[in-house]
């Protein structure tokens, strides 16, 4: 007898299956017949995104489904329909074929297209990373300059960035 392994969706994970199947194209969507295998795929691919935020520096540790800050869901669904369509461009390359017969060419080739696209969806999708990224060092402040190592006027100068003293009048 098979054993049937039943698994619910937490409330955090089905509130993001929603928003991302706003915007994943409809071939993904229709491939799988199975809803559930289909939210489990949405999910691990996501997975595959988070792991990317999570663990370009600074590293964030911990990063799951039920502790996602709101402002990263977007950046999540992003990622994971960048790699929709890496994981399509691999499909499609096994798929692809090229015929030539006394004069007849076909070539169906769709992964060159893709490539363009996806490598211009990458850039994008590195760099809305490296700005979240930047959001998060500015919003700790200057405070690696204000060390013992780093005791100057310059240095505590630059510590004030971050708390916003470092223009105000009578600094010392």
């Amino acid at each position: 007898m098979p054993v049937e392994i039943i698994h619910t969706f937490t409330p955090q994970e089905l509130t993001f299956l929603i928003q991302l199947k706003r915007v994943v194209p409809k071939p993904f969507l229709n491939s799988c017949e199975d809803p559930t295998e289909r939210d489990f795929k949405l999910l691990g691919i996501a997975a595959l995104a988070l792991g990317d935020i999570a663990n370009m520096p600074p590293c964030e540790h911990g990063l799951t489904f039920q502790n996602l800050p709101l402002d990263l869901v977007q950046l999540l669904i992003l990622g994971t329909n960048y790699y929709i369509m890496a994981f399509r461009m691999a499909e499609f390359s096994l798929i692809d074929i090229s015929y030539s017969d006394n004069g007849l060419s076909v070539n169906l080739d769709r992964v060159s297209k893709i490539k363009t696209a996806l490598e211009t969806f990458e850039a994008m999708w590195l760099r809305q990373i490296q700005n979240r990224k930047n959001c998060l060092l500015l919003g700790q402040g200057g405070f690696g300059l204000r060390t013992a190592r780093f005791q100057s006027n310059f240095s505590r100068f630059v510590g004030m960035l971050g708390t916003g003293g470092a223009f105000g009048w009578n600094v010392p």
